[in-house]
């Protein structure tokens, strides 16, 4: 329980790789803000029905029924407001966050010549934009607090050719690079650091 007393806030903790984060999260001690848009499960008979299965209350119930503490907060974080209100709930309900994990990512997939400009913007804007404004709203409490850490979750397409994927090598690659500058902005105050029980 090395997480004990922690406040753990996981964007894109419905389903998939943020649940097993929040999961994961949970068992150390945490305590748990699952996020995202999903508060009504669309999946069923879809060919995606087995991944993308589930949402934010029931990621927060999984945790409850295994004694832990969590909280599922709507949040699309293409959306200013969503983003600095999923915060100030956070802050209102525990009076501090510790750990973020920016998981939320979407793909944008097709050959330069024919990417949807329309997808390519939400892409940033997911993979990007988001992460940088969700730790714009976290970092002052946690600057206050001088401790945390913070996540972004990429992928080997950040470093290497896949085809169709170029819009979305990029935004992982630009998240890449954005963390590795905000660890050493954030240095000082011990953000970057592992977070002790």
């Amino acid at each position: 329980m090395t997480l004990r007393d922690q406040v753990a806030l996981v964007t894109g903790g419905s389903r998939g790789i943020g649940r097993a984060i929040c999961l994961g999260l949970a068992a150390q001690g945490a305590t748990v803000i699952v996020a995202s848009r999903t508060e009504v499960d669309t999946s069923a008979g879809t060919e995606f029905a087995t991944y993308a299965a589930g949402t934010i209350h029931d990621t927060a119930r999984m945790i409850q029924a295994q004694g832990g503490i969590a909280v599922g907060i709507k949040c699309d974080v293409t959306q200013v407001e969503d983003i600095r209100q999923l915060v100030a709930a956070t802050l209102e309900r525990f009076g501090r966050i510790d750990i973020v994990v920016n998981n939320a990512g979407i793909d944008c997939e097709a050959p330069v010549v024919d990417l949807d400009i329309e997808l390519l913007d939400r892409c940033l804007a997911v993979n990007v934009r988001a992460p940088l404004l969700l730790c714009k709203f976290a970092l002052p409490s946690m600057l206050a607090q001088r401790s945390g850490a913070i996540f972004c979750i990429t992928s080997g397409a950040a470093r290497g050719y896949r085809p169709g994927r170029v819009g979305y090598s990029m935004s992982k690659a630009a998240l890449e690079r954005m963390f590795l500058s905000l660890a050493e902005e954030v240095r000082p105050y011990n953000i970057n650091e592992p977070v002790k029980g």
